[in-house]
């Protein structure tokens, strides 16, 4: 398959129901079915109802995110001596690539063949200038789904010009399939984190996470008590045991 904007479903799930379904607009994730611990399939990516619906969120569900995943302050920046001034889209910052990001984009999509699975490629061209970015950028995303059911996502791209780029696959996780994140175990092997202001910019500080909300290199039950957590974890060197 290959379309540069019909919007296309890539259904890489096996013969028991499991596996993710893919659409080209935006390199969205629909949902992933695993099995629970019940046996039962279940979906652990939250989504939406139709294409529309992605088409008008503004919560970035699923998708690859980009030129820029995460907030750039101002809208602007300098490089290589000349400054760039980027639509805003979050108050007075952009975020996530700008108002038409890759999430909005339809993105060319063809069949992924793969030795242990089956998967799909998408692939996208964003030309100097848009959302105010330098340099041609071609990338491309691509889904496998494994016949021992893992996940495997791989981002690939070149750019004409130096330029920011940090892309990102963008879903939200709840391996329980509840409509809560309450009551999941998390662990972050991170000594520190990044402190935000109001808008939720770095302030410039690294901060321990020892005595903090933020401390999950033990793991730990997250709670609805637990702190919004929209910021950056400092990952160590160090392999947490699973």
């Amino acid at each position: 398959m290959n379309s540069e904007t019909k919007i296309v479903t890539w259904d890489l799930r096996d013969a028991e129901g499991c596996g993710p379904r893919v659409i080209n607009l935006g390199a969205t994730i629909l949902a992933l079915d695993v099995p629970g611990a019940n046996g039962r399939v279940t979906n652990v990516v939250l989504g939406l109802h139709d294409v529309d619906a992605y088409r008008a969120s503004t919560y970035y569900f699923g998708c690859v995110v980009g030129r820029y995943a995460n907030r750039i302050a101002q809208g602007r920046f300098s490089l290589d001596g000349q400054d760039f001034q980027l639509p805003v889209n979050n108050g007075p910052n952009s975020l996530h690539g700008g108002r038409c990001g890759f999430n909005k984009r339809v993105w060319r999509g063809e069949d992924l063949p793969h030795p242990n699975g089956k998967g799909v490629r998408l692939s996208l061209d964003s030309p100097d200038g848009e959302e105010g970015f330098p340099g041609d950028v071609r990338v491309s995303t691509s889904y496998v789904w494994t016949n021992d059911r893992q996940l495997i996502i791989e981002f690939e791209a070149t750019t004409s010009k130096p330029t920011p780029f940090n892309i990102t696959q963008h879903s939200y996780w709840n391996l329980g399939g509840a409509a809560t994140w309450a009551g999941h175990r998390l662990q972050i092997a991170a000594d520190a984190y990044l402190p935000t202001d109001e808008a939720l910019l770095p302030t410039g500080e690294v901060r321990s996470v020892a005595g903090t909300a933020f401390d999950f290199r033990n793991g730990r039950i997250i709670t609805p008590g637990d702190p919004a957590m929209d910021l950056n974890f400092c990952v160590s060197d160090a392999r947490l045991p699973c």
